[in-house]
């Protein structure tokens, strides 16, 4: 649930990206980005608290890991705006690190997570794209 959904705003396309965010999160670093014991605890996670960045493993790269962050700002002018804005970013982030690690034992390794990532990525964008032919 995105920070303007626990406030009880109106919500456009931005809480999709948040919700991805969120998923992504939890696929890096092995648990979820908010949580708390009750739904009022996870609410106040989500609207007071940014996730632990520092729990994320160090071969997530700085890049990818800014295209999350801006997925989960709180902020809604912060957040990216649709899933193919996160796919560019993505694959913009990804395509620059693995330019960096070319020719090192990391560079297989960050290619098969960048194909993973934007796989996720285009899935999304498909899966968005598909409700709003739909009319949903």
């Amino acid at each position: 649930m995105s920070p303007e959904q626990a406030r009880g705003l109106p919500v456009d396309t931005r809480t999709d990206i948040w919700a991805f965010g969120c998923v992504l999160y939890e696929t890096l670093a092995g648990r979820e980005a908010f949580n708390g014991r009750t739904a009022t605890d996870c609410f106040a996670a989500i609207v007071g608290r940014d996730p632990d960045w520092t729990i994320l493993p160090p071969s997530v790269p700085e890049n990818v890991v800014r295209v999350m962050q801006r997925c989960l700002s709180k902020d809604l002018e912060g957040r990216l705006a649709d899933m193919d804005e996160v796919r560019r970013e993505l694959d913009d982030a990804l395509a620059a690190t693995t330019v960096r690690m070319e020719g090192t034992p990391a560079a297989r390794s960050t290619r098969r997570r960048a194909s993973v990532l934007t796989y996720a990525a285009s899935i999304a964008v498909t899966w968005r794209s598909t409700r709003d032919l739909a009319g949903e």
